[in-house]
C-alpha cells in the first residue's frame, strides 16, 4: 500500500507545486494536468483543485477557469 510508504508523498507535492506555478503564469491546461498527475500520485494533492480555482479567481481570469478546477475539486471531495 502507497499510503503507508514515507516518501510516496513526494510526487504528489512536486506535481502541485508544478501545477500551482503553471496557473500562475496562466497555463491553465497544463495547471490542470499537473493537477490530475499529483490526484493520482496520493491522496496529499487532492486539495489542489481549490488552489487553482483561487489562484485563477485572483488572476481575475474568466469564469470558465475558476470555475472547472473548483467543481472538479467539489467532485473529488463528494466522490
Amino acid at each position: 500500500m502507497q499510503g503507508t510508504n514515507g516518501i510516496s508523498w513526494i510526487p504528489a507535492v512536486f506535481f502541485c507545486v508544478l501545477a500551482i506555478a503553471c496557473a500562475h503564469r496562466g497555463l491553465s491546461w497544463a495547471a490542470g494536468v499537473a493537477a490530475a498527475l499529483g490526484c493520482l500520485s496520493s491522496g496529499a494533492a487532492l486539495p489542489i483543485w481549490f488552489v487553482l480555482a483561487l489562484i485563477a479567481f485572483l488572476r481575475n481570469d474568466s469564469r470558465l477557469r475558476f470555475l472547472i478546477p473548483g467543481a472538479i475539486g467539489v467532485l473529488v471531495v463528494v466522490s
